[in-house]
């Protein structure tokens, strides 16, 4: 994999899009029109030679398309002005090369990370003794301070909303609390999960091994989430979370299940309420018949259930709409298999470690804890 090798560059990868959102869009490219701000950015990376792609096991990033797909997918629009920004800023800056290492950078310190702790989410998964406490996902990567009563209260939220069931497939948890008298169809259980949407947290208390101003200022600039929104106990927010068969969670942690917003008239119109479709990317659901008509099925989150004499909020959209956008790129660009491969190989008996490679990962990684 030649992680390694862009490591070797990091000093002018980092210094590409040094020019921070403040700069790109407030000052230099804030009145242009986005559509051609954009356009012309899809131009620039058009005419660009990315020789330097990462690659591991026979799959390669696709730097361009990671950059189109990262302007078509941007969850918000002053996340397009910020990227077609750095691209223009990159392109006029004349050195060369220049466009290329705003690539690999932006891959390096965002893309690579938020693909890596979703995926570590799903490894390092803690065991579930009861299905009335799902499981909460845990990593020795991502730092979450919430308290065990915080994780419990999160879960016990989440199943409370979703009725004990799985959003997507409708299977229910063990040992559910509905009387019999309520259950009008055929049922199935499965062990749930209560999952993070955004599983990152920044209330760390240990010392950062690197500067990680880059890291939060991409994901900031790009996404426009205010991270500072979910520090410690606020990450186990029903806001961020959902519930989900074991297997379903594997999937959404590996960015392979995602939700849209679906529209209540055609295009341009405004979503229904807390109503999405489930799309997939190299995913089986495990609930079968579901899929059998063919499309992406419908879910609803429920928005009216009790806990304590308090109501539970449903998914935040912006969350889900943050996550549907890396999912996208990620499989825009063949990253999805190109971190997989890396991983099926790094177990391989004989295998020389690349030390460059992991320690970079694990420092990037830890740059998101902080």
């Amino acid at each position: 994999m030649s992680l390694s090798s862009s490591h070797r560059q990091s000093d002018s990868v980092d210094s590409t899009l040094t020019v921070n959102s403040d700069d790109v869009v407030n000052n230099t490219f804030d009145s242009w029109d986005l559509a051609i701000l954009i356009k012309d950015a899809k131009s620039i990376i058009g005419r660009t030679d990315f020789s330097n792609q990462p690659s591991s096991g026979g799959a390669t990033i696709d730097l361009r398309l990671m950059l189109e797909s990262m302007l078509d997918n941007a969850p918000a629009d002053q996340g397009k002005r910020w990227l077609a920004g750095a691209i223009h800023t990159a392109h006029h800056s004349k050195e060369e090369g220049r466009v290329q290492n705003a690539a690999l950078a932006l891959w390096q310190n965002l893309i690579m990370p938020m693909q890596a702790v979703g995926f570590e989410n799903i490894v390092h998964s803690s065991s579930v003794t009861s299905s009335l406490t799902p499981t909460v996902d845990q990593t020795h990567v991502v730092v979450e301070n919430a308290d065990r009563a915080e994780q419990k209260e999160f879960a016990a939220q989440l199943m409370i909303r979703e009725n004990y069931r799985c959003i997507v497939t409708r299977y229910v948890t063990f040992d559910a609390p509905i009387p019999p008298e309520d259950v009008t169809e055929n049922v199935s259980y499965a062990r749930l999960q209560a999952s993070h949407i955004i599983p990152l947290s920044l209330n760390s208390e240990k010392t950062p091994l690197m500067n990680i101003g880059q890291t939060w200022d991409m994901l900031k600039s790009w996404t426009r989430i205010n991270p500072e929104d979910y520090t410690g106990g606020k990450i186990t927010c029903p806001e961020n979370g959902i519930l989900l068969t074991a297997h379903e969670h594997e999937g959404f942690g590996k960015f392979k299940l995602w939700f849209e917003p679906v529209l209540s008239a055609g295009p341009g119109s405004a979503p229904l309420a807390n109503t999405y479709s489930v799309h997939v990317w190299k995913h089986l659901l495990s609930n079968r018949p579901l899929v059998r008509g063919g499309g992406p099925i419908q879910v609803r989150f429920s928005d009216t259930e009790m806990h304590m004499g308090r109501r539970i909020p449903p998914p935040a959209p912006e969350l889900l709409k943050i996550h549907a956008a890396f999912s996208k790129v990620l499989h825009a660009c063949g990253a999805s298999e190109m971190y997989e491969n890396w991983r099926d190989d790094l177990r391989k008996p004989g295998r020389v470690i690349d030390d460059g490679s992991l320690s970079y990962l694990g420092l990037r990684l830890h740059a998101l804890t902080v």
